[in-house]
């Protein structure tokens, strides 16, 4: 089936003026803020995207998952007449294991004359998951903040109308951003894109700035969604066809497209909507305190494991430590065991159906 590099074949030569701003442009520009430029020291922005790929031409930018998919993404964009004069500017990247936060982000400013702030997804690294869950507990993360602030930074330089989206942690940040910059920047926010993003802690979601923003929340998840389905999800979402299984879905270049949107589901999987369910249930019915106490607890068990990186890989790592996993297991009870092993299932194991 098609993806969105066959939308930006097909598509790529209409100009906005012509077709406007849609879904598949959204999931693109997240896509481009995991390119990783912080390695392109010498970059110089802004610069257009059609020039892009001769000053990354043998960098290492891209993801190793995709990195052949980036490289055709990028050319795609810079020779297609929709998007090849829009500008990259204002790219931030900030790591820190101390204080458990990972965040990056870039500004596109597009011919229709509007900005795309894009937001990086978790990038694998523990550091980076253990900041997705700790939203469970805590009412802002640090890339949360640093979300918030990047938004009203930019809106301060430029007075043009605001787009903001990202994947997966990216997709959660656009939409706090947005929930939580102050009221003169949220009225010029056009429109909000998430894409397999994990939901909102219940404390931002309850409030009145969000209520402000929510009809312009654009949100797709694929059937078998897991990352998506964290958290709780107060927005309505879109479930997408993909052509890949279990937790494979939720890598952006596996998602169908048709024309200029997706394909689109008819509904979640049975395991993804009892991860849904299970997940809201579980923020409902206990304290901070105990989400936190989950937390922790997961990711003492992910830190048993030789590998730093959320994948199949960990399971490997988890057989040649199982001392230090067993350890780990005791310091829990039998129902956050219950629940960690349900989730530890779901992230590095199959989950098709």
């Amino acid at each position: 089936m098609s993806n969105m590099l066959d939308y930006l074949r097909w598509r790529g030569d209409l100009e906005l003026t012509r077709d406007p701003f849609g879904e598949v442009d959204g999931l693109v520009f997240s896509e481009l803020s995991y390119f990783r430029l912080e390695s392109v020291p010498s970059l110089a922005l802004p610069v257009p995207l059609k020039e892009l790929p001769f000053l990354l031409r043998g960098r290492d930018f891209a993801k190793s998952r995709s990195a052949e998919q980036d490289r055709t993404l990028l050319e795609l964009l810079a020779s297609g007449r929709r998007f090849r004069e829009a500008l990259l500017c204002e790219y931030t990247h900030e790591l820190d294991d101390n204080i458990g936060m990972q965040f990056a982000a870039m500004t596109f400013l597009l011919p229709d004359q509007t900005l795309f702030l894009a937001f990086r997804g978790t990038d694998g690294t523990l550091t980076g998951w253990k900041e997705d869950f700790s939203m469970a507990f805590s009412p802002a993360v640090p890339a949360q903040q640093m979300a918030q602030d990047y938004t009203a930074s930019i809106a301060g330089q430029i007075d043009l109308p605001l787009r903001l989206g990202g994947h997966s942690k990216g997709g959660n940040l656009a939409v706090y951003a947005a929930a939580t910059v102050p009221e003169e920047v949220r009225r010029r926010i056009r429109s909000v894109w998430t894409y397999d993003g994990p939901g909102l802690n219940p404390e931002v979601f309850h409030s009145a700035s969000y209520a402000a923003v929510e009809e312009r929340i654009h949100s797709y998840v694929p059937e078998a969604s897991v990352i998506g389905m964290l958290l709780m999800h107060p927005e309505k979402y879109v479930t997408v066809k993909s052509d890949s299984g279990g937790i494979a879905q939720h890598y952006p270049f596996t998602w169908q497209t048709m024309g200029p949107s997706f394909v689109h589901a008819r509904e979640l999987t049975e395991g993804s909507r009892s991860m849904e369910n299970a997940t809201a249930q579980w923020l409902r019915s206990v304290s901070e305190s105990e989400r936190r106490e989950f937390v922790d607890a997961l990711f003492r068990v992910l830190e048993t494991s030789e590998s730093n990186k959320i994948g199949p890989e960990m399971l490997i790592g988890f057989l040649k430590n199982p001392a230090a996993l067993t350890g780990a297991i005791r310091q829990m009870s039998p129902q956050v065991w219950q629940n960690l092993l349900r989730l530890l299932q779901a992230l590095i194991g199959p989950n098709t159906k």
